[in-house]
């Protein structure tokens, strides 16, 4: 529990250490995998505080990838895990792209994962701490994000999707 601007919040945080890269230093990753892990594992972990109408987050602190913090938990990633997988829609005649959206394999759903008021990454810049959160649009508890401090960014979403997924 952590109180910001005097209002209270539960963080949850998750540090990744396995690092996915293979021995040559290549690796092969779906967009949003290692955070729609942490997602499914928890979401439980929070719920009763989200019951009780307290705003709560999800940090993931990615510490296998020094010293960018990037890898597996990029904007990219957090917006696949959370809302679905950049998916292109291609005109079968002409082949060419007609629309974008969020498709499959999404976390945050109007009933499901709705604990989370937001997921976001923590990293270490030089001597900084940075907070990059992600809103989730379904949370059961909002979070007043003029209220948060500035040393949080915040990243409000607005999705296309296609029901046809």
């Amino acid at each position: 529990m952590v109180t910001l601007n005097g209002k209270e919040y539960v963080f949850e945080i998750k540090q990744l250490d396995k690092d996915i890269r293979r021995q040559d230093g290549s690796w092969i990753l779906t967009s949003g995998a290692l955070i729609r892990k942490v997602i499914t594992k928890k979401n439980s972990q929070v719920r009763s505080w989200a019951e009780k109408g307290v705003p709560t987050i999800l940090l993931i602190y990615n510490n296998f990838d020094q010293p960018l913090q990037r890898l597996g938990t990029d904007q990219h990633d957090f917006i696949a895990a959370m809302y679905g997988e950049p998916t292109l829609l291609i005109d079968k005649t002409s082949l060419k792209v007609v629309d974008s959206f969020n498709g499959k394999n999404d976390k945050c759903q109007p009933q499901s994962n709705t604990s989370f008021s937001a997921v976001g990454s923590m990293s270490k810049r030089l001597a900084e701490i940075e907070l990059e959160l992600y809103e989730n649009m379904y949370a059961k508890v909002a979070i007043d994000y003029a209220s948060l401090p500035s040393c949080v960014n915040v990243h409000r979403v607005q999705l296309k999707t296609l029901n046809s997924f």
